[in-house]
């Protein structure tokens, strides 16, 4: 099928950096619509414009080392219990081997020698054999994985400690001699693998948090079943299931009607609150707001499957490559593994050359294992993916996690006046004489084809005079919309348009704009439009921390010189059109915010170094900002700098910590004080520790402004 959203298990994805490289490899296949890697489980989400890309481009993922199989969204669980059992037997394998190891080394250890010493020997390298090659199919199908992609990964160290382990033992045993670290190897795959399962758990359970959802998994519905109709949450339903939706719940999955009519709100899909009639047989989304009393349907799509869910998903990434700290940090972890090796074999061929045969093993293997960038492996994109989460519980959607690094460079505001600052409720106050009902009938025509907050209001203002609308054709009264300027139409041979009135004939600090047929004018409007509660505090707090704020819009001088005054800001532009606002955004310094109407302001928020969108359908929303404001709040403007720069400054804190903890643990285990086994616990315990760090900082209580 077409465009249809896939979900593959893919092998072999040690770390974050993995599914960094995969999608960008992605990024060389045209026609790739939405690409999205789960980091723990291994599962991808692809939706491609035809099923060969899909396949071409798995194809190309396994020739670099990480095979996938095409899951269906029912056997999702099943594949995830699998997965869960698999891991499960590596680590019973890696277990019962290295258990029985001791033994046979406790009895060496207590003075066995000779034949016994080397039976016991053999027993021991018997037992590895299944620990090695089976349970260690973790960390050599991830270094090769990493060799065929021609670069170092988290697994390298491993794979050489593991490798040069298992070989000089082998080649000591052969020759008779001392040096045999069979149980040390044993243990150190057992306690690697259970710090990688409970590091797993703990990434799962962050990525689950920093889902973006629409529907909250507690939400509940009544379900009918053949004992009748019972209580289920939201994330127990499943597709086919015959739900009750209560006026004002939010419709949980896409459907049909039956036979029944309902209203529903459907402003975040389109953008317009007014109350949408849903008809018999028609279609019905998720995300949608019940208006009516009741609905009874069947659902055939949840989550992501469904309109909004695939929306959001073609939108909504963690983009971690794009970022230029991200790119840092990755490059630095790159040379940092190289280095570990390079050190690594200075190290042992120095103990070796001194004749210290057990400390060149225990010190070289203590080093590769402890020394791991994994708490920028593992913490950076968690902080991230959490970042994304924290900005959703505002109702705001953050099209990818670069996007924080962005706003934090950020160094001027633009706001557009109407709906932004303003609460772009416009109302008619002043109409300077009445309209015959066919004016306004002619007005009603021009005025539906725009979607400005003005349009809106003499729609309101005219609806409540005129009863019956009537509906021309395109042909017999064609429209056309010119941003900036206003609305105009032909109808009879008479040019019919709805402008901004000349500023010189304006007295007061309303919006004023004027009906005309061809240069005759036929009325005029007077229209006035408060400001949002929170845009006066919004204003300071930008100003608090330096931003430079100004305003951006088409009104009037005389309206915006008042709303600027209001507000604190001197520094605004009026009567603008369109590219008048993309022309002055392109002469500042290239670190701008623009906060506007996502429709009117598409041209300077496409133009903008952040752009944010205060109203319209999300889905053209998510194709021109970087953030939207769901509620359409200006007040979580300041929350998000406060986000942001507390996102760059967890970030921060991470490369600190972990540059500081393997330089330390780096010099311990050359000089002899942390042994191969210890480095196998603090590998796991350093990674789980930025885990909980990360969830810690990212408490809403760490960052979030009392406003």
């Amino acid at each position: 099928m077409e465009n249809q959203l896939r979900t593959y298990q893919l092998e072999n994805i040690s770390c974050p950096k993995c599914a960094f490289k995969l999608e960008k490899e992605a990024q060389n296949f045209s026609g790739i619509q939405s690409f999205d890697l789960n980091i723990a489980t291994g599962q991808l989400k692809l939706k491609a414009e035809n099923e060969k890309i899909c396949h071409d481009l798995t194809e190309h993922f396994e020739r670099l080392g990480h095979p996938s199989r095409e899951i269906q969204l029912t056997d999702k669980d099943n594949q995830e219990r699998k997965e869960h059992k698999r891991e499960l037997k590596k680590l019973a394998v890696a277990g019962f081997s290295a258990g029985n190891i001791m033994l046979f080394s406790s009895a060496v250890y207590t003075g066995a020698e000779g034949s016994f010493a080397q039976l016991f020997n053999w027993g021991s390298f018997l037992f590895l054999l299944p620990s090695l090659l089976y349970s260690g199919q973790t960390f050599f199908n991830g270094f090769w994985a990493s060799l065929k992609r021609r670069e170092a990964s988290i697994d390298t160290p491993i794979v050489v400690a593991l490798g040069l382990g298992t070989l000089l033992s082998l080649y000591n045993l052969l020759a008779g001699s001392e040096g045999i670290y069979f149980d040390s190897i044993a243990n150190l795959i057992f306690l690697l693998l259970i710090g990688r399962f409970f590091l797993k758990k703990f990434q799962a359970k962050a990525l689950l948090e920093s889902k973006v959802q629409i529907i909250p998994d507690h939400y509940s519905y009544k379900v009918k079943t053949e004992a009748g109709w019972i209580q289920k949450k939201a994330s127990e339903l499943g597709p086919e299931d015959e739900i009750q939706v209560l006026q004002d719940q939010i419709i949980p999955g896409d459907g049909r009607m039956g036979t029944a009519s309902v209203y529903v709100n459907q402003s975040l899909l389109t953008g317009e609150s007014t109350p949408y009639l849903v008809g018999p047989g028609s279609p019905i989304y998720a995300g949608t707001q019940l208006l009516s009393p009741q609905l009874t349907y069947k659902v055939s799509s949840l989550k992501d499957q469904t309109r909004i869910g695939q929306i959001l998903n073609d939108s909504i990434q963690l983009k971690l490559d794009r970022s230029n700290f991200v790119s840092f940090i990755d490059r630095l972890g790159q040379n940092f593994t190289i280095g570990v090796l390079l050190l690594s074999l200075a190290g042992f061929s120095y103990f070796m050359l001194i004749g210290d045969q057990l400390a060149a093993f225990d010190r070289t293997l203590a080093l590769l294992v402890v020394a791991c960038p994994c708490a920028l492996a593992f913490g950076f994109p968690l902080v991230l993916s959490l970042g994304l989460q924290r900005a959703r519980n505002l109702e705001l959607l953050v099209r990818s996690a670069d996007i924080f690094e962005k706003i934090s460079e950020v160094k001027n505001i633009f706001f557009d006046k109407t709906g932004t600052l303003t609460q772009g409720q416009l109302k008619v106050i002043e109409q300077s004489n009445p309209l015959e009902e066919a004016q306004k009938q002619i007005l009603l025509h021009l005025e539906s084809h725009s979607q400005h907050p003005v349009a809106q209001a003499l729609i309101r203002h005219l609806k409540t005079d005129s009863q019956d609308i009537r509906f021309f054709s395109r042909q017999e009264f064609p429209v056309h919309e010119e941003l900036g300027k206003g609305v105009f139409g032909e109808y009879a041979g008479i040019q019919y348009s709805v402008r901004r009135a000349d500023s010189n004939a304006i007295e007061d600090n309303n919006n004023v704009v004027d009906f005309y047929a061809n240069e005759d004018l036929i009325c005029r409007f007077s229209l006035e439009d408060e400001l949002r509660d929170q845009s006066k505090k919004s204003v300071e707090y930008l100003k608090k921390i330096k931003l430079e704020s100004y305003i951006l819009s088409g009104d009037h001088e005389k309206s915006v010189a008042f709303t600027g005054e209001n507000l604190g800001i001197d520094k605004y532009y009026s009567e603008l059109s369109p590219e008048e606002k993309l022309q002055i955004i392109k002469r500042h310094s290239g670190k701008e915010m623009m906060i506007g109407d996502g429709i009117n302001d598409s041209v300077a928020l496409a133009a903008s170094h952040v752009s944010v969108a205060m109203a319209g359908p999300i889905e053209k929303l998510l194709q021109t900002a970087d953030i939207v404001l769901l509620n359409n709040q200006i007040k979580h403007i300041p929350q998000v700098f406060a986000l942001s720069h507390h996102i760059i400054k967890t970030l921060t804190w991470l490369s600190l910590f972990s540059i500081s903890y393997n330089v330390v643990c780096a010099v311990l285990a050359l000089m002899g004080y942390i042994t191969p086994l210890v480095a196998a616990l603090l590998m796991p315990m350093s990674s789980i520790l930025v885990i909980m760090f990360s969830f810690y900082r990212m408490k809403e209580g760490q960052w979030k402004l009392s406003m």
